[in-house]
């Protein structure tokens, strides 16, 4: 992971599962019980309108990933649904799970 899951609580607006505490290595397995993540506002992953370099900051994105997204629009147009990603090998059913909830589809 690109930057540490800590920045996607910082720069990236929050986690939104307490499991990804996990993700961040070297907790307690436990951790979880101590925590609770409450609805917030996230700046949201504008796949429609962010460069490589701008996405490629968050920590479930790495460059390769990226610059298919910025393929893909430039080729298709615009990102309608995640799922469009899954046609690629740089994305996993896993990978496609954990940026759901980042993901806008604003133009």
């Amino acid at each position: 992971m690109r930057g540490g899951l800590w920045t996607t609580a910082t720069v990236w607006g929050g986690f939104v599962s307490v499991a990804q505490l996990k993700e961040m290595g070297e907790l307690p397995e436990n951790i979880g019980r101590w925590f609770t993540v409450s609805p917030a506002v996230h700046r949201p992953l504008l796949v429609n309108r962010m460069s490589v370099e701008v996405l490629r900051c968050h920590p479930y994105l790495n460059f390769y990933q990226s610059r298919v997204i910025v393929e893909h629009r430039r080729k298709y147009g615009p990102i309608k649904k995640l799922q469009a990603l899954s046609l690629y090998e740089e994305f996993s059913p896993s990978d496609l799970e954990r940026l759901q909830p980042y993901v806008s589809f604003e133009e």
